[in-house]
């Protein structure tokens, strides 16, 4: 009867320790359909290059916001941050037409941020991501050449 209770404990143990993820405290929560690519170059530095290339391919750039000067107006401190909210109505109007609600994740955005180990990081959402959530089984082909867009554009900035 010893044994049995001594099992049952271990089982009951094993079952409770094996429910809990274990995660490394310093990292970072991942985040679905976030891609991010680390930059060589300064937060200011590669949301410049990012609009630049951006403007060059024709793409509209909207804005750029520096949520660290914002921060900053709010009497608090923020590490450097910047976004950029840029598109292309032709694409983004085709996407709209499968699923009106994609106005709600249009125009793209790209994020520029220094992180806590204080690398650069440069992050945007797969288009792709949006395929699972709204209803654009039809529009595939936009969101394929949207996704190598993005990447290519991207790693424009990045490149040394």
């Amino acid at each position: 009867m010893k044994h049995i209770n001594k099992v049952l404990l271990l089982v009951s143990l094993f079952v409770v320790v094996a429910g809990f993820e274990i995660k490394h405290p310093k990292e970072a929560p991942k985040v679905p359909g976030l891609i991010k690519k680390e930059s060589p170059y300064s937060v200011k530095q590669t949301a410049e290059r990012m609009v630049k290339i951006l403007k060059k391919k024709g793409l509209t750039v909207f804005n750029t916001i520096n949520h660290t000067k914002g921060a900053k107006g709010a009497g608090m401190d923020l590490r450097p941050t910047t976004l950029i909210i840029f598109g292309n109505p032709k694409m983004g109007t085709k996407l709209m037409q499968c699923d009106q609600r994609m106005g709600l994740m249009l125009p793209m955005k790209i994020l520029v941020w220094k992180n806590k180990k204080g690398k650069v990081m440069l992050g945007y959402t797969d288009p792709m991501h949006f395929k699972e959530s709204f209803q654009l089984k039809d529009c595939g082909g936009v969101l394929n050449k949207m996704q190598g867009a993005l990447n290519k554009l991207t790693n424009a900035a990045i490149k040394q």
